[in-house]
């Protein structure tokens, strides 16, 4: 399934799986949503785990990812649980386009929580990277 970037338009605030687009009725009023599955910087997920960033998550030219294992603070607090699989739902005018995010060559196939890289030189003259 595509990694998109979700934003406002003007700027990256995350990226996510996306796993399903639908409309939606709420308050009387239809939304076109999509629900993805969110990712966070490798940083951030070693943080959560109380751990070092690894070699192979340093290594390279480009940024690495892993599933966001928890929403941190702010207006998800308590929501999903805590150290679980975030799951968002965001209006489908957030997504700004598919990113170039694929598993690093050396993560198994089968990797429950695999580390991905944002390949920012696939960049050309049709596709917008950050």
């Amino acid at each position: 399934m595509p990694i998109v970037a979700v934003g406002d338009g003007k700027s990256i605030y995350g990226y996510g799986q996306l796993n399903l687009c639908f409309t939606a009725r709420y308050l009387g009023q239809e939304l076109n949503v999509c629900y993805l599955r969110w990712l966070h910087d490798v940083g951030a997920v070693a943080a959560f785990h109380r751990r070092q960033v690894t070699p192979e998550e340093k290594r390279g030219p480009f940024a690495g990812y892993r599933w966001n294992p928890n929403p941190g603070g702010g207006r998800f607090v308590g929501h999903p649980a805590h150290g679980v699989a975030h799951y968002g739902v965001v209006d489908i005018t957030q997504l700004m386009y598919v990113v170039p995010m694929l598993p690093a060559l050396a993560e198994p196939l089968d990797a429950k929580d695999p580390l991905f890289r944002l390949n920012t030189q696939t960049c050309g003259r049709n596709f917008r990277c950050s």
